[in-house]
């Protein structure tokens, strides 16, 4: 009889509540509610650490063909998608422990994402050292700080003279304005994109950059609303510009023009002298959009 992992997270994540920093989930002797969920996505690398051995050959991964690796170690579990698996996509992770403590076995759902996935999860089966909550608590810490900053930031742009004068005296703009590009030509789309695009807009100023996308909705497909994204750097793994706004004056309907979306994210232009990676999705991570070969003015 397999156990099921059991933690205090969400047992439903989507794509605004999945977490992608260090997870922690607590193993009780007999389980209780729902099989709890982490977040995977295609190309990131998400690593199970167990505080028990695991018998060898006993992990099984629902659909292990579509992922690029599937490293079991003696206490650890490494797991790569690859792109066959779909955003939305819920898939079963089992292992069995070495010991006859309880739980004897585990389960968990492997939910796909787009562009989130849990890097680190810490698997449990007593109660956590203190080192661990320490570690939990400056990761709070962290998000909190990040979020007062955030606030600061949104108080003095509410208090301040708007228009292009705050631009001006918060830095954003400097005396060289705002370049745009056109760069509908030079960018290439993922052939699982769930719309096509139709016009693809790059500016910079002297603190942030802002891609613009229209994208075509066919006639019969319910309007569409990206909930979420994220800017990345093309060939540096990690480097993922920090994005502030991301605006769509309304749900994105079939043969409506000009119906669009814009990304904006804090950039200064040494940092953006790459060529960059805009993901789009959706609250539920099933309709995606991914436009790669940006570059900015």
């Amino acid at each position: 009889m397999a156990f099921v992992l059991s933690g205090s997270a969400p047992t439903q994540p989507d794509a605004d509540t999945c977490d992608t920093g260090m997870r922690h989930v607590e193993l009780p002797a007999v389980p209780q509610g729902e099989t709890p969920t982490v977040c995977i996505s295609p190309g990131r690398a998400t690593l199970f650490n167990f505080d028990t051995d695991l018998i060898p050959g006993s992990v099984t991964v629902e659909g292990s063909d579509r992922f690029t690796k599937v490293e079991p170690g003696p206490s650890t579990l490494k797991l790569i998608p690859s792109v066959k698996v779909a955003a939305g996509e819920r898939l079963r992770l089992t292992v069995t422990f070495q010991d006859n403590a309880a739980p004897t076995s585990a389960a968990i759902t492997l939910v796909v994402q787009a562009a989130q996935a849990a890097p680190l999860v810490n698997v449990y089966r007593q109660a956590r050292s203190a080192e661990s909550y320490e570690q939990e608590l400056a990761e709070t810490k962290a998000k909190v700080r990040q979020l007062t900053e955030e606030n600061t930031r949104l108080r003095v742009e509410r208090d301040g003279p708007g228009g292009l004068t705050e631009l001006l005296a918060s830095g954003v703009m400097d005396r060289k304005g705002v370049p745009s590009h056109d760069i509908t030509k030079s960018i290439t789309e993922t052939a699982t994109n769930a719309f096509p695009v139709s016009r693809v807009t790059a500016y910079r100023s002297a603190a942030r950059v802002v891609v613009e996308v229209f994208l075509k909705v066919p006639e019969g497909t319910p309007p569409w609303k990206p909930e979420n994204a994220t800017l990345t750097l093309q060939g540096r793994k990690g480097a993922e510009l920090k994005v502030v706004t991301r605006w769509s004056p309304e749900p994105i309907a079939p043969l409506v023009f000009g119906g669009g979306v814009s990304v904006e994210a804090e950039a200064t232009p040494d940092v953006t002298a790459g060529t960059f990676t805009l993901r789009l999705w959706d609250t539920s991570g099933a309709r995606t959009v991914t436009i790669n070969g940006i570059r900015f003015p």
